[in-house]
This record gives structure tokens, sequence and C-alpha cells, in this order.
């Protein structure tokens, strides 16, 4: 194949639009801009701006990027830990002499847009060697639950291998060699708890990361299954996004920076030194403020996963900051540390009185500091997570059951979520970020619990009070949810799923990039099910008019950017 690119066809178009053309002209090549991803038959790729660049690296683990006349991104890019042994294409507008290409670290090649295209064939053959997919295996004796786990990795960098039960597992386990492995517990010949101890004695296999599916929920269950040496325990039936993301958790490269971020208050220039340069070479996140005042907006602000603070500061004492911060909700529950040199029986008593989480007696190690931290955010997590299971399985048993009331709307949480987690991924997003996106949508219409039956199954249009009831679910979704710290996350995107991007929308009228980006999302997915699902005052629409209805509205009460993604998404599933 030797496709040219001919310039004079592409006049007017971006660099970015210009890659795009050429590369759809050979159509088993697929899309090249930013991200490549290797395939058997060619290259997959995904268009990124600079900005989400690292976070779709993460998320997705290509094989190569392309930058694409940006030395600025390049250099920043060379720079990063995340990108070592990560090879680089960098691309250059043949009109643009006056734009030099950066000094290319070794490896890295420059191609120009002008060039054959066959050279950039080459050229990507050589920078993106095949690489086996990672390896999942499987094992269940229900050929149902093994289609719909291997339907869960269409398209995923993921190959899946089946067994029927332990004893099969095991004799394909050395040829196998999984990268994860997948078991339900309950099978004939040799059982789930029976495997994962088989697993657990191999040397080759002892630390691969194994996840029990089951439909098995008692505790005794669960708790052999942990015993036995399994990393996770799921229940069935599964979310396929649920199953994806906690194997992406598992297989995904952990970032080069920690994402825990600490507020150390402190007016001692030493004491700040050794906080701040023992925590930041551990990856951390440090701000440092020597204002108690103004740490208070701070926290406020940024909503830190610890604080660490002096006994003494100026105009206040920590133990007066943490008794502050300890009335605030959304802040209650982050852990706070008070540094000193010396502390009496009282003053642990008054400690214990305001919610101070521990104590660091100053001169302290650096290994003391940073064990002390990694203790305090573990339980922290560990709290949280306790906390965030067993209020989640109430809510969302609550958004079922506002599913099952509306007949019309049975599945549409369930739709939503779907569809919110596809456009994060084709947007970049990391596994945490997209199950973020999968809770925004399963709750998104939790506060409608609150709107009367009358209103919500009503025929005929809604009168304005009737409008003004029906908009106040939004706001008393986010209430709902405003007692669970670990779903501060979810929460901006269920109280603004309804702002338009034009600024028309409720609660607050946001316009434009003041929404928050998951309520973007979920907005366009929101939009979507509500125009092809039946409702008591009309028939759900075919899916062509609810496209061509999808882009009238893009740009002015949806994101013109993830309806494209959401667009493209949906018609790479016809």
């Amino acid at each position: 194949m030797s496709t040219s690119y001919d310039n004079q066809d592409a006049a007017g178009l971006s660099l970015a639009e210009r890659i795009a053309y050429i590369v759809e002209a050979e159509p088993s090549f697929g899309r090249l801009i930013f991200l490549l991803l290797k395939k058997i038959d060619g290259f997959q790729g995904q268009i990124i701006s600079p900005d989400r660049l690292f976070s779709a690296i993460r998320a997705r683990r290509p094989d190569c990027v392309a930058v694409i006349d940006s030395p600025f991104v390049y250099k920043t890019l060379r720079e990063s830990d995340l990108c070592k042994g990560l090879p680089v294409l960098y691309v250059k507008d043949g009109d643009l002499d006056e734009a030099p290409t950066p000094e290319l670290k070794k490896g890295d090649i420059s191609w120009t847009l002008k060039n054959d295209w066959q050279d950039l064939e080459e050229i990507l053959k050589r920078l993106t060697p095949d690489r086996a997919a990672k390896r999942i295996l499987c094992v269940d004796d229900s050929t149902t639950i093994l289609n719909q786990i291997s339907r869960a990795f269409d398209g995923t960098p993921y190959s899946v291998c089946r067994a029927a039960n332990g004893h099969d597992a095991l004799k394909i386990l050395d040829e196998v060699r999984p990268d994860l492995i997948l078991t339900d517990v309950e099978m004939p010949v040799m059982d789930g708890l029976t495997f994962c101890r088989e697993v657990r004695k191999n040397v080759d296999s002892a630390r691969t990361p194994l996840i029990i599916l089951s439909s098995r929920i008692d505790h005794h269950t669960m708790a052999s299954g942990f015993d036995a040496g399994a990393d996770e325990y799921l229940t069935k039936p599964f979310f396929p996004d649920e199953l994806l993301n906690k194997v992406e958790s598992y297989l995904s490269p952990l970032p080069t920076r920690r994402k825990e971020r600490i507020v150390a208050v402190s007016g001692n220039p030493i004491v700040v030194h050794a906080l701040q340069s023992a925590l930041e070479q551990q990856g951390f996140d440090v701000l440092v403020a020597a204002d108690p005042s103004a740490v208070k907006e701070e926290v406020a602000r940024e909503k830190p996963d610890m604080v660490i603070s002096e006994a003494e500061l100026p105009g206040m004492t920590g133990f007066e900051l943490c008794d502050y911060l300890r009335r605030e909700q959304g802040l209650k529950r982050i852990p706070f540390v008070i540094t000193t040199g010396k502390t009496s029986t009282g003053a642990r008593r008054l400690g214990q009185k305001v919610g101070v989480t521990a104590y660091l007696t100053k001169p302290f190690t650096r290994e003391g500091l940073v064990m002390l931290v990694e203790r305090l955010l573990a339980e922290h997590r560990s709290l949280l997570a306790l906390e965030r299971d067993m209020v989640l399985a109430s809510i969302t048993s609550l958004a079922k059951a506002l599913d099952e009331r509306d007949s019309y709307t049975r599945f549409h949480s369930g739709n939503v979520a779907r569809y919110a987690v596809a456009i994060g991924r084709a947007a970049g997003l990391n596994s945490v970020e997209t199950e973020s996106l999968r809770l925004a949508g399963l709750l998104h219409d939790i506060g409608k619990i609150g709107v009367p039956d009358k209103i919500l199954h009503k025929p005929g249009r809604l009168t304005l009070e009737e409008f003004e009831k029906v908009k106040e679910h939004s706001f008393r979704g986010a209430e709902i949810l405003q007692p669970i710290p670990s779903l501060d996350g979810v929460i901006p995107a269920i109280l603004h799923h309804h702002e338009r991007f034009d600024g028309g929308g409720y609660p607050e009228g946001l316009r434009g990039k003041e929404i928050p980006a998951a309520a973007q999302i979920l907005a366009v997915a929101d939009t979507y099910d509500a125009l092809v699902t039946d409702r008591p005052y009309r028939k759900g629409m075919p899916r062509e008019k609810a496209v061509a209805i999808m882009k009238e509205v893009s740009g002015s009460q949806l994101s013109p950017d993830y309806v494209a993604l959401f667009l493209q998404w949906l018609q790479e599933q016809s």
C-alpha cells in the first residue's frame, strides 16, 4: 500500500485533522493521533489533548505516543518518569519550516506530514513491536458466565482463557501463565477455594492477582475466599464495567506520583522542611501553610487526605484548628496529626476531645514520619471503604427501588452508567475515574425518591410548579450522598448533570468548562437514554432520530466534545 498525502485535498485542516485525514485513508490502520495501541492487524489510536496525556497513558498503557508539532509537549513527556521506555513519534508539518524539531531521545523518530504513507507504516512497526495482550484466566462451570466475562473484555487489551473448573485450570496454568485469574467458588471436580490455595502454593503463580466472582454472598464464604488467597471478592450478577475497572486496577501500571495530598501547618521552617522533604520524596503532594486562618479555607477547598499541624501556631493552637475542622461537614474524618515536643496527660485528653488522630513527637525521624503517615492513611482508607460499602449498598437498593417504581425507566440508571463509562474511556479517563462515573450514573436520579408518583408518572406536560419539584432531584441526590466522604468525587456529577453547556441549565446555571467534566459526560449519557426510552408522555425514539437530536443540541445543551466521543462509540457498537 502506498497512499500518499495530498496537501491540496487536506487544505484548511488542522494538524490533527490532517493526520486523521491520511490515517483514515487506510481503514486497516485505524486512527492515529497521540495514543497508539498495537493490535494484531494494525494500530488503534485515540485522539486526546495534551492536558489529558498523562492520565491517558496511565489508563491505556499505549505502545507509542505521537506528538504533533509541539516541542513543549515532547519535552514534558520525555522528562516524566511515567514515560520511561515509551517510544515517541514526533510528527512535523512540512509547511511549518520555522517550527524546529526538538532534539529527540534515543529510539524516538520524527516524521513529516508530507512524506509517504508507507514510510509512516514502517516507522510505527519499528516503534511498536508486537506485544502479547495481558492474559486473564477465567474459571467457571457456567458457559453463560464465561461468555459474559469474555464479552466484558471485548475491545480491551486483554485476552481471555477459559476453564470449566479448578482442576482444568491448574492443568493449563503453566501454559497460559495468566496476568490475572477470575474464578467461581462452587464448581465440580475442584472448587474455587481449593483452586485458590493451589495457585498460591505454585511458585510461578503465587503473586498473580486472583479475584473470586461468585453468587455466594455469605460472610463465611467471603472470609474463606480471602483465607484461601483471593485478592478481591466480587458478587454475581456483575456489571461488566465494574469487573473491567477492578481488573484494570490490578493490571494498570502504578503512577509515579501518589494521589494523597497532605497539608502541613507550621511556622517553623525547620519543621516545614523536614515534613515536606520526607513526604515529597515518597510521592505525596504536600501543601505548606503557616497561617492557621488560611488553612481553614485551604482544607475546605482542597479536602486533603491528612493534616499535620504543630501544637502551637500564631493566634491559634493545633487543637483549636482540629476542633474547627471536626465541626465542618466533609472534613471531620480527615486524619489530623499534632507535632509537639511533649504531650502531657491533659494535652492528650484534650486531643481526644477535639478529635486528634495521632501525635508526632519532635525530633522525629524521616522513617518514623513516613511509617505513621502510611499507617494512618491505610486505616483511613479501610474505614472509608467499609463505610462506603455499607451506605452505598443501602443507597443502591434505593436507586433500584426507584427504577422499579417507574416501569418506563426501569433500566435507565444502568444504561446511563454504561454510556457514561464508555464516554469516560474514550476521553482517556483512568479506571478510578471511570468507576466514579459508573457510580454517578447508577445514582444520578436518586433524588427523585422525593418526587411524588403523580408527577413522575404524569402523562401530560408538567406545570411550572411540578417542574420546579422535579428540578430539586439533582440537589436532593447530592444531599443524600453528602454524608459519605468516599463519594465526594461522585457528588458534583450528580448535582450538576442537568446544567447546560450554554448556561441555561440548573441548579446553578453553570456554563461550558465551569460544569464538572463528569457532569458533562453524565448529561450526554442521560440525554441519549431519555430520548430512546419510553416515557409516560411519549414513546422512545428510533436511534437515528435520537442521534440527530444529540447533534442538534451539541454545543448548546451538551458538551460538543463528549457528544462526539459518545456518537463515535455508539457507531462502533452497531
